[in-house]
């Protein structure tokens, strides 16, 4: 690490002025704060190093110790060398009597119930054992977050906390890094902003109402990050319900938006800052912000943000954290790539891995998944017979048709509109204000229908949303589960419809497999379509999404990000091969093999 020693200036001033005579543009400075007297001893309970748990015995210690404090030593570092740790506390977890009631039978029985397993990191590495924690069932039960958090939730009118926020809410109120693949409206949003609250107050450097801002950029305490700026946004005011009433300040930055005011309001004071990827790393190069200070780092929705190219920021983002920083990682799956960057960015010894369901790509069981055949001309009429079918049996009903482009989007919107249908609109040409005025009125019930591309698949969180139509079916299997993942939230029923003509053929096996995770059965004619696609196509891949394995390829339809061998057709996001017989044609940026054998198509990334 860069270190530079320094004379001992008479002042701030002083100081501030030496800094800058030494033509570095910035520098991070993590304080130095006394530790306490009263530092949590070593939890003399440690787990078994790597067991899974999707029940079992293990030992549960009393919580009633003091919170535990690290100590790091403070250093000047210039702006993207690795920052310094700073001395922080993070266990703040009291396990309350109800919570310590329940018997292992118990905890086994609630992970079971609802498809929970339990990973423990590695308690011989730095960073001490880990327990597994039981579950609260009540909000009564967390005793560790203040009275006007208490308030605040029963306000919401939510009974009970989710399963996700039952198991999580112990694991990482005790300061540990949590690894969590949950798919969309499990609930997991609040699972992580609760305990954001109770651990910045419990921060020896934390005044109610006070973000650090000084020539060296404004300093948050905590951040989130997220693929999409709506997703940054939603994320934002659920945060904001809860940490107003505590004195909080959440800001969120995000592209296609008014810098200038996001600076703003950063300089208004931000305890959390909500970004996504590109817009932070354009607020940290220009020295606005400085994030030596988070101890609470949220990467949500890591598998998307790793989609969209974001790696290589994401890392770069990361370079500026304190290396001691609590850090919880969301994702809705697994891939090679998201491991990769848990390994990185976690702690291996202190973390717990929660799983809800398995690690592959599922649906949620509380969506209905139904598909149609139909005429790329015949759409239309479908649309419209499914809209009245709909809105006659329940006249509040809001809906959500996905499209495939902005084109398709501005179209429907037209025709619906002179068809007198209640409708709005989103897509990537909208400006954000747009955007964020059409989710608004759909949100309040001005409008029933909303037309949108994927850009707003994911992080849109609006109550009741009835029935999902995927107007267009979406190129790979991922973006279809979350679409349909905007119905059927928060334990509701939904229901989710797709149109699939027959230039779809390709896509029916992947289809299929995400209907059958969700155990619902496919319709006949779909089964069908999926056999005669696979009788006109080359070799199967390693996911068999359509016969090609999503991110590396494998051939057939649908080959991912490096492109496909084996035998033949039409490649994914950046790669793939078209090809049939011995021949092959590269496509994207890093080509593919195509041929092999057997007949070539088009798959896009099922």
């Amino acid at each position: 690490m860069f270190r530079r020693s320094l004379p001992k200036p008479s002042t701030a001033l002083a100081s501030l002025r030496y800094l800058r005579q030494l033509n570095l543009r910035s520098f991070h400075i993590s304080p130095l704060v006394h530790s306490a007297p009263n530092a949590r001893p070593s939890n003399p309970f440690a787990s078994p190093t790597g067991h899974a748990h999707a029940g079992g015995t293990l030992s549960y210690p009393s919580s009633s110790l003091p919170p535990r404090k690290s100590s790091f030593p403070t250093e000047y570092v210039p702006s993207g060398k690795k920052t310094a740790a700073m001395e922080l506390v993070k266990d703040v977890y009291t396990e309350s009597e109800a919570t310590g009631q329940r018997t292992m039978h118990d905890v086994d029985a609630f992970l079971k119930e609802n498809e929970m397993t339990i990973r423990l990191g590695n308690g011989h590495e730095p960073g001490g054992a880990t327990e597994l924690r039981k579950p609260v069932l009540t909000f009564e039960e967390l005793e560790c977050i203040p009275q006007e958090l208490h308030n605040t939730l029963r306000k919401t009118g939510f009974p009970t906390p989710t399963p996700i926020q039952a198991q999580t809410w112990p694991i990482v109120l005790s300061g540990k890094d949590l690894i969590g693949v949950a798919q969309t409206g499990s609930g997991k949003t609040l699972s992580y902003i609760l305990p954001a609250i109770a651990h910045l107050r419990a921060q020896p450097s934390w005044r109610p109402g006070q973000s650090t801002s000084s020539g060296f950029g404004i300093s948050p305490s905590a951040l989130i990050l997220a693929p999409t700026r709506e997703l940054a946004t939603q994320i934002a005011a659920e945060a904001g319900k809860y940490m107003l009433s505590c004195r909080m300040a959440v800001v969120p930055v995000y592209g296609g938006a008014d810098k200038r005011m996001q600076m703003n309001n950063l300089r208004r004071g931000a305890d959390v800052v909500v970004a996504t990827p590109g817009r932070l790393n354009d607020l940290i190069q220009s020295n606005i912000l400085n994030l030596s200070r988070i101890s609470y780092l949220v990467m949500d929705e890591a598998d998307r943000m790793l989609d969209m190219g974001f790696e290589p920021q994401i890392r770069q983002i990361v370079e500026h954290l304190p290396p001691n920083r609590q850090t919880l990682l969301w994702s809705a799956t697994w891939p090679k790539e998201v491991q990769s960057l848990a390994r990185d960015f976690i702690n291996p010894g202190g973390h717990v891995h929660v799983t809800v369901g398995s690690h592959e790509l599922e649906a949620n069981k509380n969506v209905l998944q139904r598909t149609e055949h139909v005429e790329s001309s015949g759409k239309p009429m479908a649309l419209q017979n499914h809209l009245v079918r709909i809105l006659t049996a329940q006249k509040q009903a809001k809906i959500i048709i996905f499209v495939g482009t902005k084109l398709t989007a501005d179209m429907l919107h037209q025709g619906l509109s002179q068809g007198g249908y209640p409708v709005v609109t989103i897509h990537g040409d909208k400006t954000q204000d747009a955007r964020d005025r059409s989710i608004g009125h759909f949100r309040a019930g001005k409008a029933q229908v909303l037309v949108a591309t994927d850009v707003c698949a994911r992080g849109l969180d609006v109550k009741d949303v009835h029935t999902v139509i995927n107007y267009d079916i979406p190129n790979n299997p991922e973006d279809y589960v979350h679409r349909i993942g905007r119905t059927g939230r928060a334990g509701s029923k939904g229901e989710a419809l797709s149109f699939l003509t027959d230039e779809d053929a390709p896509r029916a096996d992947g289809l299929i497999k995400v209907i059958e995770s969700a155990g619902q059965e496919p319709e006949m004619w779909l089964v069908q379509m999926a056999r005669d696609a696979r009788g006109n196509r080359g070799g199967g891949g390693q996911r068999q999404w359509g016969g090609g394995y999503r991110r590396q390829g494998g051939g057939g339809y649908g080959a991912g990000r490096q492109g496909g061998g084996g035998g033949g057709g039409y490649g994914g996001r950046q790669g793939g091969g078209y090809g049939a017989g011995g021949g092959g044609y590269g496509r994207g940026r890093t080509g593919g093999s195509g041929g092999g054998g057997g007949g070539g198509g088009y798959g896009g990334n099922w």
